[in-house]
């Protein structure tokens, strides 16, 4: 993890994955916990787990329950700015995402993970991408998903049927 930090720069999978392993390693442990903390925290949802478990107050690990508290408390403690991490670079890249594929953004389905992903795909090929239908297929959009626009003549039907 730090190494693909150290090469590949900060980025919102790599912390997203780090954010995904803090909170499975809680959730392992608990699994092995004695029966008292198991009890308590078996049913919680990631963020009262993650509250509960960051609260925990221990001093040192005397005993295997004093032990798994502190464990979970470090690792609880490791998710919450990594958690927060994730969602402050989401918001970067949906703003991003909106700003330069609105249209990308408007479809069914295409959030910000997707808009990125077939922006990067895309690659730097502006100048290729000379009309919107080029755009859409360079970044593979199905037709049936791109946005429909009127025609500039639409032709009259005969009234004569």
């Amino acid at each position: 993890m730090r190494r693909d930090r150290r090469f590949g720069g900060k980025s919102d999978p790599i912390d997203a994955d780090a954010a995904a392993q803090a909170v499975n390693a809680v959730k392992g442990l608990i699994v092995m916990a004695p029966d008292p903390i198991r009890e308590q925290l078996r049913h919680l949802k990631t963020p009262a787990l993650v509250r509960t478990c960051s609260a925990y107050r221990v001093e040192g690990a005397s005993d295997p329950t004093s032990a798994v508290k502190l464990s979970l408390r470090s690792m609880s403690r490791r998710y919450v700015p990594l958690d927060l991490e994730v969602r402050a670079l989401e918001k970067e890249l949906d703003a991003l995402t909106v700003r330069l594929v609105p249209q990308l953004r408007q479809l069914f389905g295409v959030g910000q993970d997707v808009g990125a992903t077939r922006v990067l795909a895309a690659g730097n090929s502006g100048d290729r991408l000379r009309s919107e239908a080029f755009f859409f297929n360079a970044l593979r959009v199905h037709r049936r998903f791109r946005p429909r626009r009127p025609k500039a003549n639409p032709r009259k039907r005969s009234s004569a049927a």
